[in-house]
């Protein structure tokens, strides 16, 4: 199955009443040097904690630039109020009476008031005043009044921004968002510059973006994104007689982040036609978590608590809710019978027990991987008893046990299938041994395996089972009846550092088996710093190779198969193993991935799957997201980390001219030199963290559906 990821939104802000929220962003702002800064606030209610009926709030805009100075109405190109609320996301709502706003979509402006033009807007020099209508029949809750303003001329950063103010309608008790920001942040904000890469942050209305828009997700979200609000979709999912696109019909964030997120798993036509879906230019996305760990984005049960048609059929969107007799022919019934509303969702869908439905915990849990082994690893004590110095043969101690009963196996009993195709249950399909370290230029050390080089093998794995041709047996193996001693050479030689022991296990069909990693010191007591971080951010529980051995987002174990050895020889291409590579280097294969939708090569990452569809969900010039604990990203450059992303012709054809090859059919055969750091090297001119730089001054993101 083609692998891809992206995602999108969500979060979660203190409500206070009457308190200002202002968000600010770098740049240069077009309509003063300084840019802007704006702030919105609502007047405090007479009874000092909420609004009630009939009482009419006055909002306050206050017009200023980032060194407080006073800004006039000529300035700006936007100023709009909009304001929502209650926030439970089933009876959110853009709050068109108290705005005196239209809602029909057929003018300009709808729901939202323009500040610059609307002639009720009081304005005293850089204050302006706009009074509400009376509240009437508004539900109780926490609104929020929010104000979108931008710039004249090309608003970059600094020239636009998004302000809110939270406040109380007929209730003191303040409502919590069903989503954070902090989870939104893990995988959209741009670690290096502070900024949201949602969808209206893609230069489109400027040349820059709009990333004020998303600058606070969900809260800047809902000011249009809400059940009846100004974003709007053509035609209607849930009405098949609707086929006119002219009509709208309110696009509210739980349907737009659902299927946005769920994006290669949506199946009506209404959603996916590649001319006319609703969602067509997000079909090739796939959540890098389980999309079925709700926890991942929601930070409360209300998803389990209070289902709804609107929530469940963004992602279910091929259930059909409606009259049998109407049901779309890529529909499905849904099983429970039509629904017109959502009273009987959570008498059916409970939350952990009960129900006529499989309970949603059950029906959203994300089930452990099926392990039928546990692995145990330990290594004999260093003599300081902290690292391993010249001279010393540490020994691994590998134990494995029966993950069902606990009982420790034989290592006798783990013996090589006789014929590979057909493996019986007594037999063991893998059990393998890495060593490699250090943590940077990650290489084979120690082992049998490690020493065989060159070799026609991918890897350099050392294997622990009881072969059938006894004299491929590794001699540093020591087998007793309850574990496997693997005696390592002398570790003289090695750089100092955090090297890492690492084995996997994969047991008879249909069984999986399982893995464990053991990191361990050679020549100093501090651990390496890790290249790249920060994977399980977006990827969370989801697993690596989960046909095989099922194991984490964690480079200390990726790093023993992608390693920096070229071991294979005459091989030249990375279609052609890997350039004579075990797997693509760990760098080579992780940029190669994540730029995958941008790649002049795509099917150059990997020779079997296709990740030319991957986006990444943030710009990927934010190096700091992956390289936070390093500067070597921007020390160190090289042709294999940086050619994985600039892989065109002219780009590879630079590093060629600037490596000395005496081996030019053999582009990676260890003997070049590179020159990347005359150029590119720490402090210089074309130094990484320089030509990745998109803060200062502030670049706008790249196109993120670019054409083919």
């Amino acid at each position: 199955m083609t692998r891809k990821h992206l995602l999108l939104l969500s979060l979660g802000v203190a409500a206070v009443l009457a308190i200002t929220l202002v968000t600010r962003f770098g740049g240069a702002g077009p309509a003063d040097a300084l840019g802007i800064n704006v702030s919105v606030s609502v007047s405090k209610p007479a009874n000092g904690s909420f609004l009630t009926v009939g009482e009419r709030a006055v909002v306050t805009v206050n017009l200023n630039d980032k060194s407080g100075g006073a800004l006039t109405r000529d300035a700006f190109a936007t100023l709009n109020l909009y304001m929502y609320g209650p926030q439970e996301t089933a009876k959110t709502v853009t709050a068109s009476k108290l705005l005196n706003a239209s809602t029909d979509r057929s003018k300009t402006p709808h729901h939202y008031i323009d500040l610059l033009t609307n002639p009720d807007v009081s304005v005293s020099g850089n204050v302006l005043r706009y009074t509400l209508q009376p509240v009437s029949n508004e539900e109780a809750g926490t609104y929020i009044a929010s104000l979108w303003a931008s710039a004249k001329g090309e608003p970059e950063r600094d020239g636009q921004m998004f302000a809110l103010a939270e406040f109380q309608l007929g209730t003191a008790t303040v409502e919590n968002q069903i989503v954070a920001k902090e989870n939104c942040a893990k995988c959209h904000l741009g670690a290096s510059n502070g900024q949201f890469y949602l969808h209206h942050v893609d230069p489109g209305r400027s040349p820059f973006g709009s990333p004020s828009i998303d600058s606070i997700p969900p809260l800047t979200c809902k000011s249009c994104h809400n059940n009846d609000g100004y974003a709007a979709y053509s035609g209607n999912i849930n009405d098949p007689t609707i086929e006119d696109p002219s009509v709208r019909t309110p696009d509210p964030l739980v349907r737009r982040v659902h299927g946005v997120h769920r994006g290669s798993g949506l199946q009506t036509n209404f959603n996916i036609d590649p001319e006319t879906g609703n969602f067509k230019n997000y079909t090739h996305v796939v959540f890098p978590a389980n999309v079925r760990n709700c926890n991942v984005c929601h930070v409360d049960d209300r998803f389990k608590t209070k289902p709804t048609r609107q929530a469940c059929g963004a992602c279910h969107d091929a259930t059909w809710f409606g009259d049998p007799a109407t049901k779309p022919a890529d529909r499905k019934l849904h099983p429970g019978g039509p629904q017109a509303d959502d009273s009987a969702c959570a008498g059916c869908h409970q939350p952990d027990t009960g129900g006529v439905a499989p309970p949603i915990s059950v029906a959203h849990k994300v089930p452990p991987t099926p392990f039928t082994h546990v692995v145990e690893l330990v290594m004999s004590q260093p003599k300081n008893g902290e690292f391993y110095v010249v001279g010393e043969f540490p020994q691994v101690g590998i134990t494995i046990k029966d993950a069902a009963t606990g009982n420790i196996i034989n290592p006798n009993s783990l013996v090589e299938p006789k014929d590979a195709s057909k493996v019986q249950p007594n037999e063991t399909r893998r059990a393998n041994l890495f060593v490699s370290g250090p943590r940077s230029d990650t290489k084979p050390v120690l082992t049998t395996a490690a020493g065989q080089i060159p070799s026609t093998s991918y890897y350099r794995n050392n294997d622990l089972r009881v072969l059938q041709d006894k004299s491929k047996a590794d001699k540093q193996i020591i087998r007793s009846d309850t574990k496997i001693t693997y005696q390592l050479g002398d570790v003289k030689g090695l750089r100092p550092g955090t090297y890492t022991a690492f084995v996997e296990t994969l047991a008879a069909p249909p069984n999986l088996g399982g893995w464990a990693v053991f990191n361990f010191q050679v020549g100093t007591k501090t651990p390496d710093k890790f290249p790249a971080t920060n994977c399980k951010d977006c990827h969370r529980d989801t697993t690596m190779h989960s046909a095989y051995f099922a194991v984490e987002f964690n480079p200390d174990i990726c790093k023993n198969c992608h390693d920096y050895e070229r071991q294979i020889a005459g091989a030249s291409g990375w279609t052609d193993r890997n350039n004579g590579f075990g797997a693509a280097p760990l760098a080579r294969r992780v940029h190669g991935v994540h730029f995958g939708r941008y790649l002049d090569k795509p099917k150059e990452v990997h020779a079997s799957v296709d990740y030319s569809e991957v986006i990444f969900p943030q710009d990927v010039r934010n190096c700091v997201k992956c390289h936070s604990e390093t500067t070597s990203w921007q020390e160190k450059p090289s042709r294999l980390a940086c050619l994985a992303c600039h892989d065109t012709n002219a780009a590879i054809g630079h590093g060629t001219l600037n490596t000395v090859d005496p081996t030019p059919k053999e582009p990676y055969s260890g003997q070049q030199t590179e020159t990347c750091t005359v150029c590119h090297g720490k402090a210089r001119e074309f130094s990484p963290d320089k030509v990745h730089n998109i803060s200062s001054p502030y670049k706008p993101p790249y196109p993120r559906e670019p054409e083919r």
